[in-house]
């Protein structure tokens, strides 16, 4: 299979449409990986099986996003929806992302996603910002994958379809992704 990786920043501040991507492979089967840093704010989101046409009008995917509350020390929980409408994905165990010693101001999430089918299995670990390596690495549960949190459409909307970033939920709000790889899966044809 092919990989793939960019680098990008999003922003709210950012006021650029969507670009026409007719070229857009569709995937079925895949993982998906990426690194970012929560700088400002406490919600991003992104896409999973995007349909074409791509506009922001009527956009036909899986929408997922990531929330940090502002708990001490910080939770953090991850909802799934279909779009159109806003159904809610069925999460499993319920949607927390239980991560011991989560500091927004240091740390950084390796988010990783298996998409089989219509069902989207997240493992999140604990990273640190390059100038905080040091004494985070000794945190309890520091680079260690926590227990999956699964969600899944018991419909099984979308089958195929493309990744893309929808970014952070409020003005002022900033993520920082160091990378995002997509790695389809084998599949054996007989």
């Amino acid at each position: 299979g092919e990989e793939s990786c960019v680098k990008v920043a999003v922003s709210s501040d950012s006021r650029s449409e969507p670009k026409k991507q007719d070229n857009a492979k569709q995937l079925d089967d895949f993982t998906l990986s990426f690194l970012v840093v929560i700088e400002r704010g406490n919600r991003f989101g992104w896409l999973l099986r995007a349909q074409p046409p791509y506009s922001t009008e009527g956009l036909r995917a899986y929408s997922f996003s990531l929330t940090i509350d502002d708990s001490k020390p910080a939770r953090l929980f991850i909802a799934g929806k279909i779009l159109p409408g806003g159904e809610n994905l069925d999460a499993s165990p319920d949607g927390e992302v239980r991560i011991e010693d989560f500091e927004q101001r240091t740390d950084a999430l390796q988010v990783e996603a298996v998409v089989t089918g219509s069902k989207f299995k997240y493992t999140f670990t604990r990273q640190a910002l390059e100038t905080a390596v040091g004494p985070r690495s000794s945190s309890p549960g520091f680079a260690r994958p926590i227990p999956p949190v699964t969600l899944a459409d018991r419909n099984q909307t979308y089958h195929h379809g493309t990744v893309g970033l929808l970014g952070v939920e409020k003005p002022g709000g900033a993520i920082h992704i160091e990378s995002i790889h997509v790695k389809p899966s084998w599949k054996w044809f007989f």
